[in-house]
């Protein structure tokens, strides 16, 4: 899916949104502001080297303050996509902008899409937040892997094989250029042990690793 169809899919749900609201029920399985804490999970965003660390430690503030508005203002995904969008409009171009992008992006999967497959516009949508985490490098493996099971069926293979490598590399490159990973290396049922007990200090990196494999199975 290219940048131009990314943002065309994001832009024309905006422009039918009172139509959707109407015409949907807007279900939604989980309450709010449930959702962002699901999405707070672990969050983290893509690298920016060279930008003084005021800036770092502002388009963290800033994305985080954007998910909690999201969650507490949106009770449909609908309203949720509407309110994200006008974030990343308002959001200050450059490092700030795509940093918001991706908080948007894994709030909209984890927190309102992936729990509405059955609604009418979600797979779409879906495959849009996919691919914006994807462009900007975001280690958010298992939000896509997640959105994959979900939404994949309803994508073409080329779509899903992008979307599911893209993800893969992304969080792979990731982890390559952070901390040392001391457990990265073990074997992977020993890795998998450790996840599920706890006894590591990778977890969230193991986890995410976990799911690059398998979002490089699917892929096929």
């Amino acid at each position: 899916m290219t940048t131009f169809r990314v943002l065309l899919v994001l832009a024309s749900v905006s422009v039918s949104l009172t139509a959707c609201e109407e015409e949907s029920s807007g279900l939604v399985t989980q309450s709010y502001p449930a959702a962002v804490e699901r999405a707070l999970d672990g969050v983290e965003f893509s690298r920016a080297p060279g930008h003084p660390m005021e800036v770092l430690q502002e388009r963290v503030n800033v994305a985080v303050d954007a998910m909690y508005d999201v969650s507490n203002n949106a009770t449909t995904w609908q309203e949720a996509h509407a309110l994200a969008q006008e974030h990343i409009r308002n959001a200050e171009p450059g490092v700030i902008r795509a940093t918001v992008e991706q908080s948007m992006a894994k709030l909209m999967l984890v927190g309102y899409l992936n729990p509405n497959t059955r609604e009418s516009g979600t797979t779409d949508l879906a495959l849009a937040y996919s691919q914006v985490l994807v462009d900007r490098g975001s280690p958010e493996a298992e939000a896509v892997l997640e959105t994959v099971k979900a939404f994949g069926s309803g994508w073409s293979p080329a779509d899903l094989q992008e979307v599911a490598l893209g993800a893969a590399a992304a969080v792979e490159a990731h982890v390559a250029g952070g901390t040392p990973c001391k457990d990265c290396d073990l074997p992977a049922e020993v890795r998998r042990t450790l996840v599920e007990t706890g006894k590591t200090d990778d977890i969230i990196t193991l986890r995410r690793l976990d799911a690059a494999r398998e979002l490089r199975a699917l892929a096929g």
